[in-house]
């Protein structure tokens, strides 16, 4: 897969219309073409019916998964399906970044890190694309994707959501804190609506708006 340079430079925190120089330019495009070389993209996702909305969780049926935490279940309320997906970009490129750190090669490890974390973004957004046109076909249309970790959808659901999402051959794990393993990997549910639904997600439901990360078009 190709990795979006200019993804790549928001999460280096380069914003306001500025530009790279020359110089950093060519040394963007040569550590990115490297990190396309490292990628090892997998991705998975099961979609299962809902079965109750109650006051505080959502039941899906055929698996364990559940979402739960008011905020999120409003959020989702009138959800008639859910897809549950996990993606990774493999572990090589974060390796490479981890030794170009340990290296004292930083500007090449921050290239390598932020390559990942947009290509781990690019991907999710392919699957949420393939998700998409699946419902359509059937009628439904999507809300935007979240992921544990979001509002109060509390992380300890991770094992469930990969295994809900059919993830047990990604070779993604989770650490103590449970994080995902590789570190640019991406687990979401995104939810099936009959009517379409206005929904502020993205940044612009964050209320981080000083994040270096943050996109400018949705400032």
């Amino acid at each position: 897969m190709r990795i979006d340079r200019r993804e790549v430079t928001r999460y280096l925190g380069l914003k306001g219309g500025r530009e790279l120089d020359v110089r950093w330019a060519e040394r963007v495009e040569e550590v990115v073409a490297e990190a396309e070389e490292l990628l090892t993209p997998a991705f998975s996702w099961r979609t299962y019916p809902v079965v109750q909305v109650g006051e505080g969780e959502i039941t899906l049926a055929g698996t364990d998964l559940t979402v739960s935490g008011p905020r999120m279940v409003r959020r989702l309320a009138g959800a008639e399906h859910l897809t549950a997906l996990a993606v990774t970009c493999g572990p090589a490129l974060e390796e490479a970044a981890a030794v170009a750190f340990a290296r004292g090669e930083y500007a090449r490890g921050a290239i390598l890190d932020a390559a990942g974390s947009a290509a781990a973004e690019a991907l999710a957004d392919e699957v949420n694309d393939s998700v998409a046109a699946e419902a359509r076909a059937r009628g439904y249309c999507l809300l935007p994707r979240v992921s544990p970790g979001y509002a109060d959808w509390d992380l300890a659901v991770q094992p469930r959501l990969l295994e809900a999402a059919g993830a047990e051959g990604l070779g993604i794990s989770l650490s103590a804190a449970l994080l995902l393993i590789p570190r640019k990997s991406v687990t979401a549910v995104i939810a099936w609506m009959k009517e379409p639904v206005a929904v502020n997600g993205g940044c612009r439901a964050c209320p981080r708006t000083s994040c270096r990360y943050r996109r400018e078009e949705e400032q």
